[in-house]
């Protein structure tokens, strides 16, 4: 038998129609009886080309066998498959037709524009942009092409939450999502999301890296995202698609970092493997670079199908640093002041007069507790009010670590804002930076995120929009949140107005006008969860309420600091809940029994307070802790303050 004939016989292909139908691996010696099937056309033949090609060409059939000894050959056509061959003088097989082609794109709405979305986790404004020491020189040469808010805020300090909100344009009290278990399909299945939006009407959107947070909705919302087989430009797919290979790529990403038995390569430079920082030796890659570079990938193909077809398109691009591992390339150190020359924390201590439930034991730990380096440290003890910081080594190495990880996401991004420059599309994008949430890097005693102090929830935002031209290089002190980006990019990209639905503020006016000192928003709203601390049982999983460890039973509100922050604990179940808001002068919080039936706060049942006194701060980079040091609510004389914002955090929180 010739090579050709082996072909056929192995895996048949043929034209029917002029269409392509492929029939699955041939099993010679197979007689399928398929007793679930019906048989659907029967002709004599004894050519196992013939017979596929019948099946085919009839829209009932699946699968087929041709029996040989039969009438000297016959081929039987059924609407059914059959996992177990039953062995006999035949060859069965399926037909695999080809996939139809997906529905056309909806019309794309006139003069829209493309959109570009990064995302950044765990970033906080320390850019040179923004005044921080730690080199960004791709970001800070964006940031003199675009309008860069100096108070920009998120709803919520860590991710799952506050993604939800934002890729929806809807707060947390209306996703209901405060933890990991959750997502906003729960609650509106069929609510539009930011890329969705885009989509109906005529982006092709396409994401990449982290933008949802994994699961959380399934598959990273699958509804957002066009068919990726709507680029036929003749360069290949989009590579990456959300729902398939980015979630298990982050997946495997994490599980490399985070494991104690991590390796490869030599060992750090600084740091160790397997703890919260390593000064990767040179010649290793970096955690996103895969990401990067699929990211490129996509800005070209997906400019040349813009080109070709007319549609825009949304591309949105999560990178993970500087999220905790630091591991990173030793490029990224090598810039920065040594261990020994970073500076500490101005205030490593607790603000005076703060209410426990406000700084706990759980929340700073729960990030680093993994970490080998970190985990030997008691972080802080409130017993008899004292508290006990990282030894300052400690400190240092961390923080030096947070910054190369910065520096590190500021040359991925110069590479994807490189590639659509050299697309010829820049001048027609609009180009969104923002940080997921704020980080904690020792002040206030803090670590990670998890916190509405301003150090949690105060992001860096920058906009690019080439044809509103006064505003490149430009600065606003305007209040902004990461609520209102879903608005504000319909208003920038298309001439619609943003739906009704959002509940954030356009951003759109200040580039209309040109007016950086426009107020578009009385205050920025921010929330936060607290449970009664979730024990762990010995593999170290979260134990849910009712299980074999139960809840701890901390009663005494001195003991509020060991407080857990509900990541896996049943949205009914939660505890208290924070409120937080902030404008030009203060910033105030209300921390509140949660009334698990109707999922909000009870301002009748508030268990502490907190009023900061933030004159003076004129955003952007400074000491994170310069201006909550001192909580001021019960301070004689501030009771007509405090009455205030507490009317102005009722705005944000209206009970239902």
């Amino acid at each position: 038998m010739n090579v050709f004939a082996l072909l056929i016989l192995l895996h048949a292909v043929v034209v029917v129609n002029g269409k392509n139908s492929t029939c699955t691996p041939l099993q010679p010696n197979s007689c399928w009886q398929n007793p679930g099937a019906h048989v659907v056309g029967t002709f004599a033949t004894i050519s196992v080309q013939e017979c596929c090609s019948k099946c085919d060409a009839n829209a009932k059939c699946i699968a087929w066998t041709l029996n040989f000894a039969e009438n000297n050959g016959t081929c039987f056509l059924k609407d059914g498959m059959e996992i177990t061959p039953h062995p006999g003088n035949c060859t069965s097989a399926g037909t695999i037709l080809p996939p139809p082609p997906p529905p056309p794109l909806p019309p794309a709405i006139k003069g829209a524009k493309n959109v570009l979305f990064i995302a950044v986790d765990d970033l906080r404004p320390e850019l040179g942009a923004y005044g921080s020491h730690v080199p960004t020189p791709n970001l800070d040469a964006f940031s003199k092409t675009a309008l860069t808010f100096e108070n920009a805020y998120v709803q919520y300090s860590f991710c799952c939450p506050s993604r939800n909100s934002f890729m929806t344009g809807r707060r947390p009290s209306t996703t209901k999502v405060w933890n990991f278990i959750d997502n906003f399909r729960e609650v509106g299945q069929n609510w539009i999301s930011m890329p969705e939006w885009f989509k109906v009407n005529g982006y092709f959107t396409h994401g990449l890296g982290k933008l949802f947070h994994p699961q959380s909705p399934p598959n990273y919302d699958p509804p957002s995202w066009s068919d990726p087989k709507h680029v036929t430009d003749g360069n290949g797919q989009v590579p990456v698609t959300p729902n398939q290979t980015i979630n298990m790529m982050h997946t495997r990403m994490l599980a490399q970092e985070t494991s104690k038995g991590s390796s490869g390569g030599g060992p750090c430079i600084t740091g160790e493997r397997g703890g919260s920082y390593c000064e990767l030796p040179e010649g290793e890659s970096g955690p996103d670079d895969e990401l990067m570079q699929n990211a490129v990938e996509s800005v070209y193909i997906l400019g040349n199908f813009s080109k070709s077809s007319g549609h825009p398109f949304f591309l949105g691009v999560g990178f993970h640093k500087p999220h905790i591992p630091w591991t990173i390339p030793t490029r990224f150190f090598q810039p920065l002041p040594s261990i020994n020359d970073t500076i500490l924390p101005l205030h490593e201590r607790p603000p005076v007069g703060m209410p426990p439930i406000a700084w706990n034991k759980g929340l700073g730990r729960h990030a680093l507790d993994s970490y080998a380096d970190a985990n030997e440290f008691p972080l802080h003890s409130f017993e008899n009010g004292s508290w006990v910081a990282f030894p300052h080594n400690q400190t240092k190495a961390m923080r030096r670590g947070y910054y190369a990880a910065v520096s590190y996401v500021d040359y991925l991004i110069g590479e994807v804002l490189n590639a659509l420059e050299s697309t010829g599309l820049a001048d027609n994008t609009v180009v969104a930076f923002m940080g997921d949430h704020g980080y904690n890097l020792g002040e206030l005693n803090l670590w990670c995120k998890m916190t509405v102090f301003e150090s949690g929830v105060h992001v860096p935002l920058m906009i690019r929009v080439p044809w509103y031209a006064s505003l490149k290089g430009q600065r606003t002190s305007s209040l902004a949140e990461a609520v209102d980006l879903f608005p504000t990019l319909v208003e920038l990209a298309t001439p619609a107005n943003a739906p009704e639905y959002c509940e954030g503020n356009s951003l759109a006016p200040i580039f209309k006008t040109g007016n950086t000192s426009l107020r578009v928003k009385e205050g920025a709203y921010s929330e936060f969860v607290k449970c009664f601390s979730c024990c762990r049982v010995p593999d170290n999983s979260p134990c849910l309420p009712g299980g074999a460890a139960g809840r701890c039973n901390v009663t005494n509100t001195s003991d509020l600091h060991e407080m857990g922050n509900c990541f896996h604990v049943p949205r009914e179940e939660i505890d208290f809940i924070g409120y937080s808001v902030r404008d030009s002068q203060y910033r105030y919080t209300e921390w509140l029994h949660f009334n698990g039936t109707i999922l909000h706060g009870d301002f009748n049942r508030m268990v502490g307070r907190e009023l900061y006194n933030h004159s003076g701060d004129i955003g952007g980079n400074h000491n994170w802790d310069e201006f909550e040091n001192v909580n001021i609510a019960e301070q004689p004389g501030n009771a007509e303050l405090v009455a205030h914002y507490h009317a102005l955090l009722m705005k944000g929180f209206p009970t239902q």
